[in-house]
């Protein structure tokens, strides 16, 4: 796309960007959105963090998709440019060779017309503005195109079967949900735990409503489990519950969706981990589910099957939840993290990360990013080739 440039500081070019891995363990500097590392347990190696400047990002527009090992972002044209790992097809580019591009590149056929992006593992989808979505990456079990059985890359955007006036969109291991502008909820793909929320266990190759599921205002998905806010407010969860991530006091799969237990009224939104989950309510942030890392913000720990609040927080706007790593963005455009850090480490609570102006935060498998009001896109972690974009070496 033209008039997009894109920079990257390093200061090793053998280990480019963030060398304290996956949250950034890292103090800020007097610059917006730099870091430095501090002693976490991991390699201190310094380091500039970050895509710098003009991304023809209009900060009111943008949507941040991130995976495992690839990023995708929203420009202000309406367009979906991805950056990363293109194992399994997930830059959208046509061209199952490309082994990954520190370069952002345009998915093919949405250089225009896109309304947002969501990411999953190793897969992305864009809503388009008449309602349809558009997915590319990784596809299994029917969850693309209606094949079953199949396990295949789809390097090229096509429109998701069965689905129209699409709101928005979660995506977890091999399984998609779709939340419609009416409020309902649909799944499809695997549902080996009951991930698609339909009250059984056989896997749907074409969208399928989630029973019992009163019209919701957010969904989300990671691991092989959902969660939605209904409009009212509250919390449900569906599918797998090895860590409690259901938030419902049990460690039992649910088919069909079950209430997160102990949260104030009314939630505004909810993101997944791969086994743990957090809710935003009243600005502050709940978490329950696997804890190992301390991804629940407090501090590795045994498990949690019912939220408990983060301290330290307050004034949330936005919440962002990667594999092991949780972010939170205030409402000065303060961005927080907490979990997995570098070299296994972990965070006894939430670490300040970038000190303000953030419009949005997103947390990917083992990255997170944070588009400032400028436009600039700050990211950190560590991941796969090209993981961060920009001209500097891939990241290890």
């Amino acid at each position: 796309m033209t008039g997009v440039a894109w920079r990257v500081h390093y200061s090793d070019v053998g280990r480019v960007l963030c060398a304290c891995a996956y949250l950034a363990a890292c103090s800020t500097r007097s610059e917006v959105g730099q870091f430095e590392p501090t002693d976490a347990g991991g390699d201190a190696a310094a380091f500039d963090a970050g895509l710098d400047a003009s991304l023809a990002l209009d900060p009111s527009l943008a949507r941040l998709s991130l995976g495992n090992s690839s990023s995708c972002v929203l420009d202000s044209q309406g367009g979906v440019q991805c950056f990363g790992d293109n194992t399994f097809g997930q830059l959208g580019v046509d061209d199952i060779s490309l082994s990954g591009s520190s370069q952002p590149l345009v998915a093919k056929g949405l250089a225009t017309g896109v309304r947002a992006v969501f990411g999953g593992p190793v897969s992305h989808c864009a809503v388009l503005q008449t309602g349809n979505a558009m997915c590319w990456g990784e596809s299994v079990f029917g969850s693309f195109n209606g094949q079953p059985g199949t396990h295949f890359a789809t390097p090229a955007p096509f429109e998701a079967p069965g689905l129209s006036f699409v709101a928005s969109m979660a995506l977890g291991i091999y399984f998609h949900c779709a939340l419609a502008t009416n409020g309902s909820a649909k799944c499809y793909g695997l549902n080996s735990s009951g991930q698609l929320g339909t009250g059984g266990l056989g896997d749907n190759f074409t969208p399928a409503s989630v029973a019992s599921l009163e019209p919701s205002r957010h969904i989300a998905a990671a691991g092989f489990f959902a969660c939605a806010v209904t409009g009212a407010g509250s919390v449900k969860c569906w599918g797998h519950n090895d860590h409690g991530q259901l938030g419902d006091g049990t460690q039992q799969d649910a088919l069909a969706p079950v209430p997160v237990v102990g949260l104030p009224p009314v939630a505004t939104s909810v993101a997944n981990g791969r086994d743990h989950a957090c809710a935003l309510a009243e600005g502050n942030v709940w978490c329950w589910g696997g804890n190992a890392y301390g991804q629940l913000g407090t501090g590795p720990s045994a498990d949690r099957a019912l939220p408990v609040q983060v301290s330290g927080l307050s004034t949330i706007v936005q919440i962002a939840a990667g594999n092991e790593h949780t972010c939170a963005r205030s409402d000065a455009g303060a961005v927080h993290c907490w979990g997995a850090a570098d070299s296994g480490s972990s965070t006894s609570g939430p670490l300040a990360i970038v000190p303000a102006d953030a419009v949005e935060v997103a947390a990917g498998g083992r990255h997170s990013c944070a588009l400032l009001g400028s436009g600039v896109l700050r990211c950190w972690g560590s991941g796969g080739t090209g993981i961060y974009g920009g001209n500097g070496a891939p990241a290890p």
